[in-house]
């Protein structure tokens, strides 16, 4: 029985023939998954058994070619999943200011003496946060250091996001005037 033949029956509810297409196309998805070693290639199969089923739905034409037609939307899938986990990969890997800074100090020539400035302005700064009332301190810490939405923030202290977010421009405010930070 010819692959189109199996579809129009499959599409028609015919398990036995959908079996049957799933077996004869294979070498198909077994190239795909060649093709992308970076994936895991029995979770790939999987979706890919997955997207045949569905582009049963999709197929229209019966005179074309559907092996040519899952082939296409296999690769197409494969790709795109591939890309995705790169930008996943990318942004695991993502790389803090801080890190940057001492990277780029590094590759530059930044003298010692820069570094030693930059960790005295350090301590001046934890010194004017020490001055702030505790619940702005609490906020600042949370929403700058440890990258807690004013959300979070405020289901923390039982409060609305907008209250915190009042509270942070408080103690922003008051740091930026703070007498320890002049230069």
């Amino acid at each position: 029985m010819e692959i189109n033949e199996l579809v129009v029956r499959a599409k028609d509810g015919d398990v036995g023939a959908l079996e049957i297409l799933i077996e004869r196309l294979a070498p198909i998805r077994r190239a795909v998954c060649a093709r992308f070693p970076a994936l895991s290639s029995e979770d790939l199969d999987q979706d890919l058994v997955v997207l045949l089923i569905d582009s049963l739905g999709e197929y229209v034409d019966e005179r074309s070619n559907f092996s040519w037609f899952i082939k296409q939307r296999s690769q197409f899938y494969a790709l795109d999943l591939a890309k995705k986990r790169k930008r996943e990969l990318e942004m695991s890997y993502s790389v803090s200011d801080d890190e940057v800074y001492v990277w780029e100090g590094i590759s530059d020539g930044v003298m010692v003496e820069d570094v030693f400035e930059e960790l005295q302005w350090s301590r001046e700064l934890v010194r004017a946060i020490g001055m702030l009332d505790s619940v702005e301190r609490y906020v600042i810490y949370f929403y700058y250091y440890r990258g807690k939405t004013l959300r979070e923030i405020g289901e923390d202290l039982g409060r609305s996001a907008s209250w915190v977010s009042k509270v942070k421009s408080k103690g922003v405010r008051k740091l930026k005037n703070s007498e320890k930070l002049k230069v």
